[in-house]
């Protein structure tokens, strides 16, 4: 962590795993050792994760949440098909997607919510 001009090293023991809908930010809870802190200081973490290669993604904005499932509109024949799918991690603007959809399939990126399956549409 980064805090003012000092690096220090701490524990991840805590991490709000969705982002704050305003600050697109997560809360988290680190364990430093020493009394360096004050209650009310801001900080810097940079977090390791784990490179996933070859990942499946779609932007968040194609992601159509209908009574606890998830579904993505993809373009079969210039009609749209309603794809139920299953979403991993967030990053940024995208989410990974575990099942539903593969690479190379062409979705509806944004504006879904006004969709319909079954509905023609003309890609430009």
């Amino acid at each position: 962590m980064q805090v003012g001009d000092h690096s220090i090293n701490g524990s991840l023991v805590a991490l709000q795993p969705d982002p704050d809908i305003n600050t697109n930010t997560h809360q988290i809870r680190v364990r430093i050792a020493g009394q360096i802190l004050q209650a009310g200081m801001l900080a810097v973490a940079t977090l390791p994760l784990a490179k996933q290669a070859d990942a499946v993604v779609v932007p968040v904005p194609a992601v159509l949440n209908l009574r606890g499932k998830t579904f993505v509109y993809v373009v079969q024949n210039n009609r749209l098909k309603k794809t139920a799918v299953q979403l991993g991690r967030r990053f940024k603007n995208d989410f990974i997607v575990l099942s539903g959809v593969t690479p190379g399939q062409k979705i509806i990126a944004r504006d879904v919510t006004s969709l319909a399956d079954g509905q023609a549409v003309v890609l430009e």
